[in-house]
């Protein structure tokens, strides 16, 4: 007598690297080569894959990652390898001629509307087919990464964080993976060659994607030929510039500027600030780390800025780090003028005085000295202003 057992899962139906590279190869338009990139590079499902919006675009200096909440609303960060990279650089520079594109960052081409799971279908089919593969569909994509993963030998636990899979551990074990561990363990699936990778690292270091309508630009320094291109600028657009101080002999090119002298931020526009410049970096203690830094800015913005930016470069906030946090421009200034006028006014009155009494030597010594006041003076004057 035969008993039934229960049958053993098949293995996920995955693409070979050969078959992926095929179908990769295959001339298709820029948004079918980014989607297919997404899920094959970032392991996401197909609706992960078409529910992504633009505030899920996370493109930071060293860690572009995919900001999403997926199956089950669990958030899910998960890096992007130079090769996808390179695919959502070319979408997202495309997307910005359709007309009416929405907030979907995989819409259509002409419409602007999401894209829908059975147009994908019937894309990947058709590219299939091109390609000579087998037939293809959105979820053999996304085995594609888990297998590529497990071929990498990366460990389960950072393969479930990365896919976002469901398991009874889930609830019992605090599983913590660093940002930079998950980027190393995405980029081992960029198969291309070391120098095609290191130029893909060169070209997206410092890709920003923004909405088009204000055209921006930075200038490391106010030149004379700088200026007169303001001048040009001026009469045919708005422009809002962010300076420290302004030299007389630049002023003519701001007089037509309203000056804005940006004080310290109220508690609550501080605290948005912080969230704001931290998006998308893995901190231990977020509670921790806002108090924090709100203390030590004193609501400065440039140092709210320049403080998230310097954490950035950090695979995780730890609390230490938190801690650990300082900056010069939440620190309280002292006027220095009172202590450097008041000796210089004693030492004019000793000139008079010594120049009353006939000594000469004392009079040139109280000369010299009121000379190197003022001359301190006019550098502590100049360098405060900066």
């Amino acid at each position: 007598m035969s008993t039934a057992t229960k049958p053993i899962n098949p293995l996920p139906k995955a693409l070979t690297p050969d078959e992926l590279d095929a179908l990769r190869a295959v001339p298709k338009n820029p948004r079918d080569q980014a989607l297919i990139e997404v899920m094959a590079g970032c392991g996401l499902r197909v609706s992960e894959a078409l529910n992504l919006t633009l505030d899920a675009l996370h493109w930071t200096t060293d860690k572009p990652a995919l900001r999403f909440t997926g199956k089950r609303r669990k958030e899910r960060i998960v890096p992007m390898n130079f090769e996808v990279q390179d695919a959502m650089r070319t979408w997202l520079d495309a997307r910005d001629r359709i007309p009416n594109a929405g907030d979907f960052i995989f819409c259509h081409l002409r419409s602007g509307n999401r894209l829908s799971r059975q147009a994908v279908w019937m894309a990947l089919d058709r590219y299939a087919r091109q390609a000579g593969c087998r037939h293809v569909h959105p979820h053999m994509l996304r085995h594609s990464f888990g297998t590529a993963l497990a071929n990498g030998n990366v460990p389960v636990e950072r393969i479930r964080e990365l896919m976002g899979h469901a398991s009874i551990e889930v609830s019992q074990i605090y599983i913590s993976v660093s940002t930079e561990q998950k980027r190393q363990a995405v980029e081992q699936i960029d198969l291309r060659p070391r120098w095609l990778r290191w130029l893909s690292r060169q070209r997206n270091r410092t890709y920003r994607f923004f909405s088009r309508p204000v055209q921006r630009k930075t200038f490391s320094a106010l030149t004379t030929s700088t200026g007169r291109l303001i001048d040009q600028l001026a009469g045919k657009f708005t422009i809002i510039a962010a300076m420290q101080y302004v030299k007389k002999a630049q002023g003519k090119h701001f007089w037509k500027f309203e000056r804005l002298e940006v004080g310290p931020l109220a508690s609550d526009e501080a605290r948005r600030l912080i969230r704001q410049c931290a998006a998308g970096v893995e901190i231990e203690d977020e509670r921790l780390f806002e108090t924090h830094l709100l203390q030590k800015s004193a609501g400065n913005p440039r140092a709210i800025i320049e403080s998230v930016e310097r954490l950035r470069k950090e695979p995780a906030v730890t609390r230490n780090a938190v801690r650990e946090l300082s900056h010069a421009g939440g620190r309280t200034q002292i006027d220095l003028t009172p202590i450097i006028i008041i000796p210089v006014l004693l030492l004019v009155a000793l000139r008079f005085v010594a120049r009353g009494l006939g000594d000469l030597e004392f009079y040139l010594f109280a000369g010299v000295g009121s000379a190197l006041a003022v001359g301190v003076q006019f550098f502590l004057f100049r360098s405060r202003n900066r």
